[in-house]
């Protein structure tokens, strides 16, 4: 996959605070006189209530409120949470939230201290590029604690209070918390999802730890533990947006407008920020050794159903039906994505029965009605729509995010699809997989069934209007490839010149490409050129970046740094091998994707083409 728009320098997006399942211990240790008493939480199943439904969990992480009245004392407090030691010196704790009696969210205010020390040079590396510090060795006077664990929660509150915080902690832990609850930093944490697993009785999710800390007037940092983590060990802060208010008006109003055209769908001010990843880790058992990354579901099929109307910007009505299997048992909560823009109308189990689920911005989590066994397969049906494909020209349209524009579910998240798209007759569509059937409904729209074996990381399609070429590549012992490319029709870049080349690339560098490492394994390819900055390669189907293919000539591409469009082609064929057939295990890994990917373009410019014709500008200039 390639960009022409500005990645991150410091941590790739894929990272961020995200979601794998392991199980971890909370260790909570109260320094005082004497020995020293330390309770040890592993990951247990909590004691829910049966009347606990659910729907009443989702109210009660609503309606948290701090409860000033039962702040109690904490002196020389320590919480040892994997490779962060947080000790409250001297303050207040002040419950908020709970769940079956028990406090889950929490603000402290007072003095303290936070220590962590990374586990690699890497991380130690991250951390001092973003810090100035190789490990973390700071102070702070307030906090707000996420604790799922019940032996810890309880042991934070078994002081009593002798007397009252004084009027200014109190004033400072209600604003705080005020704070807190309208954050981005919560929703984009996961924190009601987490604490919904765990109060449901998801043993994984027992050591999820959260603290929002503070010091002065400096922006707070996040120390998270995640067990539903890509990865669980996060350190970093939000920056939130930098404008003034008369800069935040405008832009809020400008969001509000973008949200009657059904873009920015749940987003806020809070929103508008960036992460600063400072460290990422797997978590680590009580010797110290890391954690080998669990998923508790992963997809087995996607049957999938789209139905695009509208003029102007389409809609797009979406069905989903994902068919995902245990990979542990005792679990009822399934964590799936759906772009925040398309609207969330029903989620339910193969028998039409109505699911309870918990959305927070592209995350949702979906509560089975039953734990299935290890390795069983249960069906969940989701209903979307919204407008979701923006007018890129008088009859070409894109689609707001090529992948997130149905659910997925699972970490590893390769599985293989069954779609059928419907779309307005005066267009054209391109998709990915074999074609079953297709032809014309009764009201005039034109609909086709795909279907693609082969596992796969998405599905993806582009409408518009278009002009094929056609190409083959012979196979030895097998039926030679078909090729076909779509070009925007519309596009005024893209001359006959430049078209032929593309083709002449496209064919060229899938036989090389099939000669040096294997037998390419699709029957066809298509190759569509799209008004957007993204090129991207999934298995049969391969979108070209109309401005990266564009006729700038060799002198504006040289002075622009605009790497060569052949070898931008041959790194998305690439991606058939590298990516589609070799993919990934996390995200640590997925770099070698791309590597491998831009070293085969610039094996097949060296190897391929003539040296008077060999790019000025190639995959590896920059290396």
């Amino acid at each position: 996959m390639r960009s022409l728009g500005l990645r991150r320098s410091a941590r790739s997006e894929a990272s961020g605070f995200g979601r794998a399942i392991l199980s971890s211990a909370l260790l909570l240790v109260a320094l005082g006189g004497g020995a020293a008493p330390v309770l040890a939480q592993d990951a247990q199943p909590s004691a829910v209530p049966p009347a606990l439904e659910p729907r009443a969990i989702i109210d009660a992480l609503a309606q948290g409120t701090l409860e000033v009245a039962r702040a109690v004392p904490v002196e020389r407090l320590n919480l040892k949470v994997d490779l962060a030691e947080v000790s409250l010196e001297r303050g207040w704790l002040f419950p908020a939230t709970r769940l079956a009696g028990r406090v889950v969210e929490m603000v402290f205010v007072g003095t303290g201290h936070m220590k962590l020390v990374p586990p690699d040079a890497t991380e130690a590396g991250q951390l001092e590029l973003f810090t100035g510090e190789s490990r973390m060795d700071r102070s702070f006077d307030a906090a707000v604690f996420v604790v799922a664990s019940d032996a810890a929660s309880a042991a934070l509150f078994r002081r009593t209070a002798s007397a009252a915080p004084a009027a200014a902690e109190i004033e400072s832990a209600r604003g705080l918390w005020d704070r807190w609850r309208r954050s981005g930093e919560r929703r984009a944490l996961g924190v009601d999802a987490t604490l919904l697993a765990d109060a449901l009785g998801e043993a994984l999710y027992a050591g999820a730890f959260v603290a929002w800390i503070h010091r002065g007037d400096e922006s707070p940092f996040v120390f998270q533990l995640d067990p539903a983590g890509e990865e669980p060990v996060n350190l970093g802060r939000y920056e939130p947006l930098d404008a003034d208010l008369r800069e935040q008006r405008r832009i809020a109003r400008e969001l509000r407008s973008q949200q009657e055209r059904g873009r920015g769908l749940g987003l806020d001010l809070v929103d508008l920020g960036d992460w600063e990843q400072w460290l990422s880790a797997p978590m680590h058992d009580s010797s110290g050794k890391p954690q080998p990354r669990q998923t508790l579901f992963e997809p087995a099929r996607y049957v999938l159903e789209a139905t695009i109307s509208g003029s102007g910007d389409l809609t797009l009505a979406g069905r989903a039906r994902i068919v995902v299997r245990a990979r542990a048992a005792r679990h009822r909560v399934v964590v799936a994505t759906l772009h925040p823009d398309l609207v969330l109308r029903t989620v339910r189990d193969a028998r039409g029965t109505p699911l309870a689920f918990h959305r927070s911005g592209a995350e949702l989590a979906i509560v089975l009605a039953a734990a299935p066994a290890a390795g069983d397969e249960t069906v969940i049906e989701v209903e979307y729509d919204g407008r979701f494909l923006d007018k890129a020209g008088r009859s070409l349209y894109a689609l707001r995010d090529t992948l997130s524009w149905y659910p997925h579910v699972g970490a590893v998240d390769r599985a293989p699809y069954d779609v059928t798209l419907t779309w307005p007759r005066r267009l054209e569509v391109v998709a990915v997989g074999d074609l079953v059937v297709g032809g014309e409904r009764p009201d005039g729209s034109r609909w086709e069934r795909r279907k693609l074996e082969t596992p796969a990381l998405g599905y993806s399609f582009e409408v518009g209007r278009f002009e094929m070429a056609r190409a083959q590549v012979e196979r030895p012992g097998q039926p030679p490839v078909a090729i076909e490319i779509y070009f925007d029709a519309e596009s005024e870049d893209l001359p006959k010149k430049v078209r032929d080349e593309i083709v002449s690339s496209v064919s060229d560098a899938l036989a090389y490409f099939g000669e040096v490492f294997s037998p390419y394994n699709e029957s066809a390819l298509r190759v569509v050129t799209v008004p957007r900055l993204l090129s991207q390669g999934l298995p049969g189907f391969v979108t070209l970046s109309s401005l990266a293919m564009s006729d700038l000539g060799a002198g504006w591409r040289l002075l622009l740094g605009i790497e060569d469009r052949r070898t931008t082609v041959a790194h998305e064929i690439a991606h058939q091998w590298w990516g589609n057939r070799v993919g990934w295990a996390s995200y640590r890994d997925q770099w070698i994707s791309e590597s491998m990917a831009t070293y085969a373009a610039m094996l097949w410019a060296r190897n391929r083409l003539p040296a008077a014709e060999r790019p000025l500008v190639g995959p590896t200039s920059a290396w």
